[in-house]
């Protein structure tokens, strides 16, 4: 079986038993969690209706700001793609006794002011995520805190005085191999006390420019509906960072957004 079939064989396996599946869930468990749910697309949100019409207690929990990968491709349910979780649930399961808090894990016990200001710029129609009392407490004993441009010319320097995980888009990106490194997809739900991103070009002129790097949908006429792959890899790049965030940028380069500082060894 192709795992991209496989929510689609379950609601098939269900729907041809009369729902023996989820009788036998309900059966065996009386809480049913679900993580990521934002990467859900096609038939997982078939399963997801059918376990919130089980006798099963249901969680489910996501940030529709990390959408850098989805289960599979289906054109079923397409329109609640893109992290579009609570749209699913206002319209899809308005019958069910559904409860949806935005507020309750919206502090991030990672980030300082200087990041979570950066990355909820990038996300303008949502709920701003802010740091926790531990994150507003915590102390670097290096000093270097907040978001910064460096040049080029000064990577290696950076690297070997401040030891950040370097991120890049992809392998084709040129890196410094004698430092750690990681694709921004694969450095998701990670931590790191600072990182260094290379930049593709739209993020490089979305720094130089400060112009949004979200798109406006033709249909809705909505900013940020959908994001962009670009910006929800970028969001997750610059979250993984507990200290500092540094972009490798051209010298020449200027800085359209308050905030981030030009930072140099000279």
């Amino acid at each position: 079986m192709y795992s991209d079939k496989i929510a689609k064989f379950v609601f098939r396996c269900n729907e041809k038993s009369d729902g023996s599946v989820i009788k036998r869930l309900e059966k065996l468990f009386s809480h049913v969690l679900v993580d990521e749910v934002q990467d859900f697309t096609g038939y997982d949100l078939e399963l997801i209706r059918l376990f919130l019409r089980s006798a099963c207690s249901v969680e489910l929990v996501g940030d529709p700001r990390q959408v850098t990968y989805t289960t599979h491709w289906e054109h079923r349910f397409k329109q609640y793609s893109n992290g579009r979780i609570r749209e699913f649930i206002q319209k899809e399961c308005a019958d069910l006794d559904c409860i949806i808090d935005e507020q309750f894990l919206n502090q991030t016990h990672r980030n300082n002011q200087s990041i979570c200001t950066f990355a909820n710029a990038l996300y303008p129609d949502f709920e701003p995520c802010e740091p926790s009392d531990v994150a507003k407490k915590r102390v670097d004993s290096e000093g270097h805190v907040g978001v910064f441009v460096i040049s080029n010319e000064e990577v290696e320097h950076y690297l070997e005085t401040y030891r950040p995980m370097q991120l890049r888009w992809s392998k084709n990106t040129s890196v410094n191999m004698c430092y750690p490194v990681m694709n921004f997809g694969d450095a998701k739900g990670l931590t790191f006390p600072r990182v260094l991103i290379y930049p593709t070009k739209p993020i490089r002129d979305y720094i130089k420019s400060g112009k949004p790097l979200y798109k406006i949908s033709k249909k809705t006429k909505q900013a940020g509906v959908p994001y962009s792959e670009t910006v929800a890899k970028l969001y997750v790049a610059v979250t993984r960072a507990i200290h500092s965030v540094a972009f490798a940028c051209e010298a020449k380069d200027t800085i359209g957004i308050e905030g981030i500082e030009r930072f140099s060894f000279r």
